[in-house]
């Protein structure tokens, strides 16, 4: 086969090849741009399930803490004992009251933290009539 290249005129020469490159390059270009919409997507997705990864993991800690309401006096005092949320999940991802509990004994022996009892919120003589002797009236309060 011969080389047409050579027999024909140099300007269609120069013109003929941008056109092809411009064909060759777009499907390239179109590639790109949808990959890249791609990943953007992905990288939403992404920090959408972050987000609600932890938005999950607060509640299940507001949960387990009303669970140890009746048990330690502080319960947000089991995270500073090193517990963390997964040790407290059984194998379907549910709060298991056991291993909460044996976490609270854990936190309760490690740093000390109070049990907690009903009697803690008692205030002494509260309620109580400081002069049950003298009865005042209405009169007397505003005498001078």
């Amino acid at each position: 086969m011969a080389d047409n290249t050579e027999s024909m005129p140099e300007d269609v020469q120069e013109t003929d090849t941008p056109e092809v490159d411009q064909l060759e390059q777009q499907p390239d270009e179109t590639k790109n741009a949808e990959a890249a919409k791609y990943r953007r997507r992905l990288r939403e997705t992404e920090t959408d399930r972050d987000q609600l990864a932890a938005k999950l993991e607060d509640m299940q800690k507001d949960a387990i803490e009303r669970l140890l309401s009746g048990t330690l006096a502080k319960p947000a005092g089991l995270w500073a004992a090193g517990h963390d949320v997964a040790s407290m999940l059984d194998d379907d991802g549910n709060i298991d009251a056991d291993k909460v509990q044996q976490a609270a004994d854990h936190a309760i022996v490690t740093l000390g933290l109070e049990k907690y009892r009903s009697n803690m919120m008692h205030v002494p003589k509260e309620g109580n009539v400081t002069n049950p002797r003298g009865t005042r009236s209405w009169e007397d309060a505003f005498k001078a």
